[in-house]
């Protein structure tokens, strides 16, 4: 058994870290809190594993064991009996053979809470366990019903987007009213669809456009004018088992305007509110502190256009703040002795700039170098955020690590 006397310790994993880049940035002050931890403890430079990618790397680090070992050779595992093409995925705690250290401390009757970290989920050998399979690695969450898209008016190809008729109720003062539409939100697992009403309006010189669940002007969830979010919007929605949760996204107007009438909107992937974690009825307290769950930094909408540079950097900041969020929540409420948070947001920077930096690439571009380096400065900072957060809240008494796990080089 463990000795109770033994300090606690919380984990920040930090995807993808390039440690020639995060040297720099902690030498010019862009990350101080790890730079603060750092002059009190000890650094450890460390090799990947092989393959050096995100499930193999943090599955080896959680149970100490080698990939053949646990079983987590790749983002895609052959079994044996099994065609060579069918092939399953590497991200899912289920397919560990090794046991890793959140259930080790839970069955030594120590407390882990686990937040969003790689191959963790589904698990139930932790205390709480907060969503380990989503955001990463080409998967659509299971408790994701629709998922993140882009939809404008009047270039709609698909039909998300329908002219309609005018919403019920009296329009709220300073609002001229000029076009009316609905919404469709495509349930990812086939179920019925998430519908909104939508309505552009004039306000003064602006354009804006509400939303609401249903086309009266008393049930608007939130007016947007041109690149504002609404704060989380709260629905209905039928999730794969065919059952109705309750679940909340957020929008942003990527563009609303007059003449001519036009309008873009992102929404966030609609996510279930409760039912992602394990146990429940532990996380539910930790909602009302942390709210719902920000996720989905993939930049896959950038890549294809759907957002700007700017949309992306503001979900990875709702993403960061919301981490921030629940690990305070969990470390200054929780009787915890293993802490546990994963964020992915520096892996996709790399992913999406680190070929404007380094001149050894094929995409390289000495007139972008500097703008790319300005951005991936900005995701190394915010993830600093998550280290000071991390710290602050899990008290001085604590061990404190911050990890990566197959850098960028």
């Amino acid at each position: 058994m463990f000795q109770q006397a033994q300090r606690r310790v919380a984990l920040v994993g930090i995807d993808g870290f390039s440690p020639p880049f995060i040297e720099r940035y902690l030498r010019e002050g862009a990350m101080p809190a790890l730079k603060a931890l750092m002059e009190r403890g000890v650094t450890i430079p460390l090799v990947s594993t092989i393959p050096a990618t995100t499930p193999v790397a943090w599955a080896a680090m959680s149970t100490g064991t080698y990939p053949a070992t646990n079983g987590i050779e790749g983002f895609l595992l052959h079994r044996p009996g099994r065609c060579f093409d069918d092939r399953l995925s590497g991200v899912y705690a289920d397919q560990l053979n090794a046991e890793p250290i959140w259930q080790t401390a839970f069955l030594n009757g120590l407390s882990s809470f686990v937040v969003k970290f790689p191959v963790s989920y589904p698990s139930v050998a932790a205390t709480l366990r907060i969503d380990g399979a989503a955001g990463w690695g080409g998967l659509t969450c299971l408790h994701e019903i629709a998922g993140a898209r882009t939809n404008g008016w009047p270039e709609n190809k698909d039909g998300t987007i329908e002219q309609s008729a005018g919403w019920r109720g009296a329009v709220p003062n300073g609002l001229v009213p000029l076009w009316f539409g609905t919404l469709t939100l495509p349930n990812v697992w086939g179920r019925a669809p998430i519908v909104f009403a939508l309505a552009v309006s004039a306000r003064d010189a602006d354009t804006v456009v509400s939303i609401a669940h249903v086309p009266d002007w008393q049930a608007a969830d939130t007016t947007l004018g041109p690149s504002e979010w609404s704060e989380p919007i709260l629905v209905e929605a039928v999730d794969r088992r065919g059952e109705r949760r309750r679940c909340a996204a957020r929008f942003k107007a990527l563009a609303v305007g007059r003449a001519p009438l036009r309008l873009r909107l992102f929404n966030t992937p609609v996510h279930e509110l409760e039912g992602h974690t394990n146990a429940d009825d532990r996380w539910r307290r930790h909602l009302l502190a942390a709210g719902p769950i920000e996720e989905q930094t993939d930049p896959t909408p950038l890549f294809s256009g759907a957002i700007d540079m700017a949309t992306h950097v503001e979900r990875c900041r709702l993403n960061t703040d919301w981490l921030c969020r629940v690990s305070r929540s969990i470390l200054e409420s929780e009787p915890w002795n293993l802490f546990m948070v994963h964020t992915h947001i520096v892996d996709w920077a790399h992913h999406l700039l680190h070929g404007a930096v380094d001149p050894r690439h094929p995409l390289y571009d000495a007139a972008r170098a500097d703008e790319a380096d300005s951005l991936i400065r900005r995701f190394y900072a915010m993830t600093d955020e998550l280290v000071a957060s991390v710290v602050e809240s899990a008290g001085g008494e604590a061990n404190v690590i911050v990890m990566g796990d197959h850098g960028q080089d």
